[in-house]
């Protein structure tokens, strides 16, 4: 006799789970999904682009007939993270752009609308232009405002709604592609904005904005800008906190970045990572729960990220400030340091007796200040540190003072590298400035000393020498770097932070 197993024991494959897309909102949330990697008809660059299909299951294609307002579609090698972009040339005149005239963003469910998008520099025929409108651009609108002649670096939100203008979510024009999302709830006076590098903002409360149905990519009420876009989301409520979440593990995976954070570091292991873009690494006190979001307000904490938990604290008052990425670096937040009394302790640094390596983007001082310093003794207190002295305009880094490379001038941003090998004996330096002038390179072979295990410093040494400018990010590497590194943090630096390598 043959027994057979139970149903209930029998085995199973487990289905594999699909990873999460748009698609997997219901059609009732979702009203289209665009992207620039499909739905086009043409692959050639520089291409005029005549329809852009929905992505989603609901058929809302955009079109458009007219061939001098059709926006050019960009391939990969012109477009962001080997994916290519639809281009919207700028212009107040010929607008470039897609309409849809039926999404009903005034309804009682309110909407969603995500972009990732890049607008380009400053161009004086293209005053108040945008990449986007929500509604219908006469009368009763959600759209981006950009290169206002008073601060032609400055992108806002602009409701034109039954009551007038409002101007909010204020954010600047860089060289990186951001997410942008406006959403809306149930009421007229609820509309936010929020973009990668910027907190969450809510509209003034006493504009009131009856919006009218449809949407616009590629323009604004005035005219296009000249953005690169290469996905729109639009949805007919607010997405659900869950939902964002999944949505930007969605955005992470395909262009490298999200709603709340820029690209993870490109070299591997670092002990210490502080990025001063990171809006989720700044705390006002110490203990890391109160969230900066104030201009120019105190910061008592700054999130490690390498993952070592080394956060850098200052538990007294002289506490650095954060500048919101409208008054930092190519559209990215800033840590502003005075000079005469802040700075910030990274307790247990280890000693970096295997070599060392010092990434850092930051402004040259106007006096002689110590933008980081690791444990030890010598010169300043510490036997590595990278050191400004304008005296010279030149950057120091070693415990008896030998200087690396040629005048830095004053006020100009440093891209910076600078290594050691196991024997402290012999590195190598990079320095880029944002004026223009060619690379500062060479070699190191002064003994500087093993930095000793203990407390490192952020924006001073411990006989003083206290930094009096800004440091936009700083990675410091247990081990001496190799040239893939160092090219892997040129190229990180050249999108992020605008520094031009050559």
């Amino acid at each position: 006799m043959i027994f057979l197993p139970s149903a209930k024991y029998l085995y199973r494959p487990q289905a594999t789970v699909a990873p999460w897309t748009p698609l997997s909102l219901t059609n009732a949330v979702l009203y289209g999904w665009y992207k620039s990697d499909a739905g086009l008809t043409v692959s050639t660059d520089g291409a005029a682009v005549a329809t852009w299909a929905d992505q989603s299951t609901n058929n809302n294609h955009l079109a458009q007939p007219a061939a001098a307002n059709r926006g050019v579609f960009r391939t990969a090698a012109n477009g962001i993270n080997g994916l290519p972009v639809l281009e919207f040339p700028a212009s107040s005149t010929v607008h470039r752009y897609f309409e849809d005239t039926l999404f009903p963003g005034g309804t009682a469910t309110g909407f969603s609308f995500y972009i990732i998008s890049r607008n380009p520099a400053y161009n004086a025929a293209a005053q108040y232009t945008g990449a986007f409108g929500i509604g219908d651009l006469a009368q009763g609108s959600i759209h981006q405002l950009c290169n206002h002649p008073s601060n032609p670096t400055r992108q806002q939100i602009r409701i034109s709604g039954a009551t007038g203008l409002g101007d909010f979510g204020e954010s600047v024009i860089s060289t990186n592609f951001v997410v942008t999302k406006v959403s809306r709830g149930a009421t007229l006076n609820s509309t936010k904005t929020k973009t990668t590098f910027t907190s969450l903002q809510n509209q003034i409360a006493t504009t009131n904005n009856a919006l009218q149905n449809g949407f616009n990519i590629g323009r604004n009420y005035v005219g296009s800008v000249g953005s690169k876009i290469a996905e729109v989301i639009v949805c007919n409520r607010e997405l659900t906190g869950d939902e964002e979440i999944n949505l930007n593990t969605y955005l992470r995976s395909r262009y490298g970045f999200d709603l709340n954070y820029g690209a993870d570091l490109p070299v591997a292991s670092p002990a210490l990572w502080l990025d001063a873009s990171r809006m989720d690494t700044l705390f006002t006190d110490n203990a890391l729960t109160t969230a900066a979001t104030t201009d120019n307000g105190p910061i008592g904490g700054w999130k490690d990220l390498s993952g070592n938990n080394r956060h850098a604290l200052q538990t007294g008052t002289n506490r650095p400030t954060w500048r919101t990425p409208i008054n930092g670096l190519n559209g990215l937040g800033a840590m502003s340091f005075n000079g005469s009394s802040q700075w910030m302790d990274i307790a247990s640094f280890p000693s970096l007796a295997s070599g060392y390596t010092f990434y850092a983007v930051l402004k040259q001082p106007s006096t002689i200040g110590v933008a980081f310093s690791s444990p030890g003794t010598g010169v300043a207190g510490a036997s590595g540190m990278l050191w400004g002295e304008p005296t010279t305009g030149s950057l120091l880094l070693t415990q008896w003072g030998a200087k690396i490379g040629q005048l830095v001038t004053t006020g100009s941003v440093v891209g910076y590298i600078a290594n050691y090998d196991g024997s402290h004996t012999t590195g190598n330096y990079f320095l880029r400035t944002s004026q223009g002038t060619a690379n500062t390179t060479g070699t190191m072979t002064q003994n500087t000393g093993t930095p000793q295990a203990g407390t490192a410093m952020v924006g001073r040494a411990a006989t003083s020498y206290y930094f009096n400018s800004s440091l936009y990010e700083l990675v410091v590497l247990p081990r001496q770097s190799n040239s893939t590194e160092d090219q892997a943090w040129k190229t990180y630096t050249a999108a992020k932070w605008g520094i031009t390598w050559s």
